[in-house]
């Protein structure tokens, strides 16, 4: 268009009467125009014009180029309507301009009416024609660069016209080796037999004209450079009306790994289910099931039919029923890990069985809750075997209970024994051995009394025993007068293995400080001080009497005395040491490994 807005034309024709007549006409029905005289004047006028928007051309120019000359040459460096404006009308010039353009042939003479119509149709083939290279340059960068390959080739006699970068990448076609759909099946097949079983498929699909016969999924390619294998899945799309058919492949290779790969894995955890010792079941979010294992046939004697759809809550013995809604409804909420229950479950004869089950949650990448998987095991014997062995026990419970109470009346009636033989000997000898006698059985029976309490009978607490101990032993022998008894102990315990030596060394030790420590006449009241302690894997007891104390050196000759002399050898038995010393009053320490 020129300045004002108006179309532009370039008016070549060499008669200066008529050119000056057709600009009069052209410039009447608002068009602008400049005028070319030849050939050359044309093409140069049409390169320093480049906003010219129409040319008419005449053909027959003088000397120099004629018109299609010309005009071939304009249209080589930009397109543009060229209109041919001749007074020849033979056959074979005109069709000379129709394979240079196609945007008209007028007559000169015809009358500015006809040409201005002439021209406002070559405008709109212009404006058409673009708007459709528009379209097909985007269509084919699409067709270029999408991950679909694309190709279209016509019907009739199968000729490729367009076969787009990424369709040859996935058949592994080499640039320009198809022209034909033979071609294309030569090139893409290397098997034979592969190659004409695929022919024979896609070509009797094709001739079905059945839509759903026009795709073809997962086939599978052998490249023939690189041997490289590829799963595509093709698809052809008939434009009947145009003889034409579009083809697309697109690679589904990772796809199909993965559901070659899901599918051996399904295969593989069915076997397993399906050959488990154990009853593999499904629930949904309300309990239902969806899903049970041949074993629900051979536990239960119900056949998968019976249960699938299901609620499992009439299946569950009414008292196990809770539990099991329990378990359910915190795997379901927010259980992180698995959650188990035993329950009876009925049996289709209507018997009662023990099940042992234990399952979780299979939830969505949102953390909800899809399914309940769980696996349940026949326990009934196990639980038959814990039953009938519980019984077991709680009556060999009471057996043990009997025996210790015999025992402890045994030990008391050896007590009682001693103490009337005792009370009817008059020989102090005797009556001094029997005292002994009657302090060591107590001290078993304390130590026997506190292992009775202590229920496991591991270890004991030191601290109860030995206040326990001491006060039975003093109750045994007659007191001085105001005796004050001072009983410590760290808090720790012992092996009766170790309780029981150390009960006869407290007893000798006590007794032996009764019967000499103290005698009538002292000053100071007298006092019994006992201690137990344990450091650095070290236990030592320690008995103190502010009595009238022992000769020095006397522990280390081990004195004769059957007390002494057994607390000596409990000492050895020990692994430990025992030493007496003191003047005024004494200490004797018994010490041990702990």
């Amino acid at each position: 268009m020129d300045s004002a807005g108006k179309k532009l034309v370039l008016l070549v024709e060499d008669d200066a009467i008529i050119a000056l007549d057709e600009r009069y006409h052209l410039e009447s029905y608002g068009y602008a125009v400049r005028v070319a005289r030849n050939g050359e004047q044309g093409i140069e006028a049409f390169r320093s014009e480049p906003t010219i928007d129409i040319v008419l051309m005449d053909i027959d120019l003088g000397p120099g180029l004629d018109g299609t000359e010309a005009a071939r040459a304009m249209l080589a460096e930009r397109k543009i309507p060229v209109v041919f404006l001749s007074s020849h009308t033979e056959r074979e010039l005109v069709e000379r301009t129709e394979s240079i353009t196609s945007y008209g042939y007028v007559v000169k003479n015809s009358g500015i009416t006809v040409l201005d119509a002439s021209m406002k149709m070559a405008f709109k083939l212009f404006e058409t024609e673009r708007e459709l290279l528009k379209q097909n340059t985007v269509l084919r960068a699409v067709m270029e660069n999408a991950p679909i390959g694309f190709a279209v080739n016509t019907i009739s006699d199968g000729r490729g016209l367009l076969v787009a970068k990424k369709f040859r990448e996935l058949y592994g076609i080499p640039d320009g080796g198809t022209e034909t759909v033979d071609d294309f099946f030569e090139s893409v097949y290397v098997d034979t037999v592969q190659r004409e079983a695929m022919r024979g498929r896609v070509l009797a699909d094709m001739r079905s004209g059945d839509p759903a016969r026009m795709r073809w999924e997962n086939i599978q390619l052998r490249y023939r450079s690189s041997g490289e294998f590829k799963v595509v899945t093709a698809m052809n799309i008939p434009v009947i009306e145009h003889d034409l058919m579009v083809s697309t492949v697109q690679d589904v290779t990772e796809r199909w790994e993965v559901e070659q790969a899901l599918r051996a894995s399904e295969a593989r955890f069915r076997g397993f289910v399906e050959n488990a010792t154990d009853l593999v079941y499904e629930l949904d979010p309300e309990g239902r099931f969806t899903y049970l294992s041949p074993k629900w046939l051979e536990l239960l004697g119900y056949g998968p039919e019976e249960g699938i759809g299901q609620s499992f809550e009439p299946y569950v013995h009414p008292d196990d029923l809770p539990a099991c809604r329990e378990m359910f409804a915190r795997a379901m909420s927010d259980s992180p890990s698995g959650v188990a229950v035993d329950y009876r479950v009925r049996r289709s004869d209507g018997t009662w069985r023990w099940h042992s089950s234990r399952g979780t949650a299979v939830r969505d990448a949102d953390g909800k809750p899809l399914a309940f998987l769980g696996i349940a095991r026949d326990v009934t014997e196990s639980k038959q075997a814990d039953a009938e062995l519980r019984s077991r026990v709680e009556d060999r419970e009471l057996l043990l209970k009997e025996a210790h109470h015999r025992i402890k009346n045994n030990i008391a009636s050896i007590q009682g024994l001693l103490s009337m033989q005792e009370r009817m000997v008059e020989d102090p000898a005797a009556v001094a051995a029997l005292r002994d006698s009657i302090g060591r059985i107590g001290s078993m029976r304390v130590l026997y009394e506190k292992l009775l309490d202590s229920g496991d009978g591991a270890e004991l607490p030191v601290g109860s025993w030995l206040e326990s101990l001491a006060a039975t032993i003093v109750d045994v022998f007659p007191a001085p007068f105001g005796l004050r008894v001072e009983v410590e102990a760290d808090d720790f315990s012992l092996a009766p293995k170790r309780l029981f030596p150390l009960g006869i060394a407290l007893n000798e030790l006590l007794t032996n400080a009764l019967k000499h420590a103290f005698v009538s006449g002292a000053s100071d009241p007298p006092e019994l001080r006992v201690s137990l302690r344990r450091a650095d894997g070290r236990v030592e007891l320690v008995v103190r009497d502010n009595g009238v104390g022992f000769p020095e050196g006397s522990a280390e000759r081990k004195p004769g005395g059957f007390g002494l002399s057994l607390v000596f050898m409990l000492a050895e038995q020990l692994g430990g040491e025992f030493r007496v010393s003191g003047r005024r009053g004494t200490e004797a320490r018994f010490a041990f490994d702990a």
